[in-house]
């Protein structure tokens, strides 16, 4: 008996997913800290999309119906493929991306790979985005390859809500709100509505603060 993998058939399991797929929203979270601040301005980005309510066939977990489908990326890991300094960089900004450079997350077997952004305006504490990405798996589970797998690609059009700002205090360098604020985009966040809170990470007296988007 052979002890080769036998691989799940992409199309059997992602196009019946594509053909079911609508989005319903999503929301960009960004982060700042004082470690990186003479490398770039936001340290990370995290957008996460939703969808429609979905019955699909996971090839681990088998029939799955989920209320509010998720796909996510963390820009943190892909360090050099979407970077901005600041929120308005943005604003009407388009990448791409080879197939596999980027990947998020859909089902524990299921990635997200991002192909395609392209954003739209900054308005009232959102932005609209276009994307075409593909799912597949990063640990080559799937027939066929990164390659193949973004042929039979998804486009998409959806609204981000934007999510505060939130900034680690690592160092303690600003002693005061009125210091942090001075680094901000007055036209973007609201500065008169800096909160300090607890991050949940304690990391040597690190402090954590969210500042409000304007909206």
């Amino acid at each position: 008996m052979s002890d080769e993998l036998i691989k799940w058939d992409w199309e059997k399991y992602i196009l019946p997913i594509y053909k079911g797929l609508k989005f319903s929203g999503g929301t960009l979270h960004h982060r700042i800290t004082n470690k990186n601040r003479n490398k770039n301005y936001i340290d990370d980005i995290y957008i996460a999309f939703y969808a429609e309510p979905l019955k699909f066939i996971d090839p681990v977990e088998g029939e799955t119906d989920s209320e509010k489908p998720e796909m996510w990326f963390e820009q943190l890991y892909f360090e050099g493929k979407f970077s901005v300094d600041k929120l308005k960089d943005l604003e009407n900004a388009s990448y791409a991306f080879e197939p596999g450079e980027v990947l998020g997350s859909f089902t524990e077997s299921i990635d997200f790979m991002v192909l395609n952004l392209d954003f739209g305006e900054l308005n009232n504490g959102q932005i609209d985005l276009k994307m075409n990405f593909a799912f597949t798996n990063r640990d080559d589970l799937f027939e066929g390859d990164f390659n193949k797998h973004a042929e039979k690609s998804f486009s998409a059009e959806t609204t981000l809500q934007i999510d505060n700002l939130v900034y680690l205090d690592y160092q303690k360098s600003y002693k005061t709100i009125d210091k942090l604020s001075k680094y901000l985009d007055s036209s973007v966040y609201a500065l008169d509505n800096i909160e300090e809170f607890d991050f949940g990470i304690k990391d040597k007296g690190m402090k954590s603060y969210k500042v409000l988007i304007k909206k």
